[in-house]
This record gives C-alpha cells, sequence and structure tokens, in this order.
C-alpha cells in the first residue's frame, strides 16, 4: 500500500502509526518548507497519555514521484482549489482519495477534478492540536468515518485496506452506507459544539450542564431545520 498523507497538521499526523504496518509505504507532503526540515530531523511526534510517540516517516515539500494507492487530504478546505489539480501526477485511475477535511463541498470538488467514483468521503471524530513544537496532542478518541462518494466505487479494494490498517493501528475506522449523511452529521455537531466552546471558553463537556445546554439543544434545532432545508432528513432525536 502506498499512502500519500496531504499535510503533516494535526489531523494528518495522527495516521503516522500507518507507516508501521509491513509492506506500507507511508509518506507525507507538506507544503511548510521549515516545518518539512523540522519533520524530517525530529520525526511526527504524538503525545498520548504522557507519554511522546515518534515516526520516522518521508516528509517532502514535493510530491512523489509514482502514484499513491490512497491520498488522504489533511489539510484546511481554504487550499482545495490550487491543491486538488496540483496532485494529478500522483493521481492514477485507482488511486483512493480521501478527504478527512472538515465542512461541506469537498468531495464535490474532488469528484469535478477527478473520477467521482474515485472519491472516499471521510469524517475524523479524535481530537488533536498541534504545538509550535510541532508536537501532535492527541485529544481523544473517536471514529473515523468513510464511505464511498459514488456508487460503484471503482476503489473499493484500497476502501477495505485502509479500514484494516486504522484499526490494526488502533484508528477506529468505519464504513457507512451513506456519504452526504455522515458529512451532514459531522456538521450538526461542529455547528453546537464550535461556537459555544469558543464564545465561552469552555470544554465540549461543558454543554451537557446549565447553562450551556439550553442554548446547545436550541442550536442543534436551528442546525437540523438547515440541513433538512437542503436535503438531509435527520429528526433532531438522531442528530
Amino acid at each position: 500500500m502506498k499512502l500519500l498523507i496531504v499535510g503533516a497538521g494535526a489531523v494528518g499526523s495522527l495516521f503516522a502509526p500507518l507507516a508501521l504496518l509491513p509492506s506500507w509505504q507511508v509518506s507525507y507532503y507538506e507544503q511548510d518548507k521549515a516545518k518539512v526540515k523540522r519533520l524530517q530531523k525530529n520525526g511526527i511526534r504524538i503525545l498520548r497519555e504522557k507519554k511522546v510517540e515518534t515516526y520516522a516517516v518521508q516528509v517532502a515539500d514535493h510530491l512523489p514521484e509514482q502514484p499513491a494507492d490512497v491520498i488522504l487530504l489533511a489539510v484546511k478546505t481554504w487550499a482545495n482549489a490550487g491543491l486538488y489539480p496540483a496532485l494529478r501526477p500522483v493521481v492514477s485511475p485507482e488511486t483512493a482519495l480521501v478527504p478527512v477535511q472538515n465542512g461541506w463541498g469537498n468531495c464535490e470538488a474532488l469528484a469535478a477534478c477527478y473520477d467521482p467514483a474515485q472519491v472516499i468521503a471521510a469524517v475524523a471524530y479524535f481530537g488533536a492540536s498541534q504545538r509550535a513544537d510541532d508536537v501532535v496532542v492527541f485529544g481523544g478518541q473517536g471514529e473515523l468515518q468513510l464511505c464511498p462518494w459514488q456508487r460503484p466505487c471503482r476503489v473499493q479494494g484500497q476502501l477495505q485496506e485502509l479500514l484494516a490498517g486504522c484499526r490494526q493501528q488502533g484508528i477506529w475506522a468505519v464504513q457507512k452506507a451513506d456519504p452526504k449523511a455522515m458529512i451532514w452529521q459531522k456538521l450538526l455537531v461542529n455547528s453546537v459544539i464550535n461556537p459555544l466552546t469558543a464564545y465561552y471558553e469552555i470544554k465540549n463537556g461543558a454543554l451537557t450542564a446549565a447553562p450551556y445546554r439550553q442554548q446547545a439543544e436550541a442550536l442543534l434545532a436551528e442546525s437540523v431545520q438547515i440541513a433538512n432545508a437542503n436535503g438531509a432528513a435527520f429528526t433532531l432525536a438522531e442528530a
């Protein structure tokens, strides 16, 4: 398995343990040249349960010479317009394209550049942050949800191998049935948690208690209405 991870930030770095799998070739493409030099020297480091794990993986500021079997995209969505077309040299007709990115429109943008049957929708519920010294602080375990964007999917084998590899290395990866519902579900979560925790400067868990719970429930109800008006079909209980 040739796995290319685009972006060595907090989320992208959490896939570094896949480099330990036999017969897997894992490399990173990172555009920040100074960061590339630091990672080449120090490796990708993950702080998990007060212990720093170090992974010596290939990190470069240029694309590899050969196409990848799977490309994980872990960059901010504002970079998509320039990045997606630039990946053509490493995308073969059998490359699985997996945008592990928040927000709506990533899969559509990839499908406009490449065969939609190569796109695998992805949603990550695990938390992480990256310190100034490049160490990634693991914030908590959660699911990595994957689903073909279009059926029939021409990269089903690559998807199954990615699912198996992630599970083997402790990443809770599952396959879902409906990619759009999967993405909307994550958007609903983000639309409630992100603004309230940022505004009140509180941890996520504080939203379950007064006085924040009522605001969270009201914001969720409004978000469900917006989602359903745009083609989703959620009940408030499901959300």
